[in-house]
This record gives structure tokens, sequence and C-alpha cells, in this order.
């Protein structure tokens, strides 16, 4: 017969194994980076650029993850 001690710890350690989806976040959102610039647009174009890839690198896509909005300061 089952003690409640370990019926209780069976269902405790059940309750940490298992994934709860209330906590999954939401899909299919896109998100909106906004990337501001001091100068140029031309001078400061190899860094967005660079940052743009590295998001790509790391699966986002633009368009479906991820959209950007760009304002620069010309100095």
């Amino acid at each position: 017969m089952m003690r409640r001690r370990d019926l209780l710890a069976m269902l405790g350690s059940s309750a940490v194994v298992l994934p709860s989806p209330a906590f999954a976040q939401p899909t299919g959102r896109l998100r909106l980076i906004g990337l501001l610039g001091a100068a140029s647009p031309e001078s400061s174009l190899p860094q967005s650029s660079a940052f743009m890839a590295g998001l790509q690198e790391l699966g986002y896509q633009k368009g479906r993850d991820v959209d950007y909005a760009t304002r620069w300061a010309y100095g």
C-alpha cells in the first residue's frame, strides 16, 4: 500500500518535470526594433548592417519575426 508521503512526493516531482504551456511565449508576434543614429545613414551603414546580419544569424527574419525603424540625427 502506498503511503501518503510517497504519493505527495510522486505528485510533486511530476509537476516539476512536466512543463506548463501557460508560461509559453506567444508565437507569430512581429517585434519592432528601433535603430537610432547620431550621424547619417551612409556613415552608420557598416554598424547597422552588422547588427541586422547578427539577428539573421540568430534566426530572426525581417518581416516575419522583426521589423526595423531607423532614425538619423544627421549630426
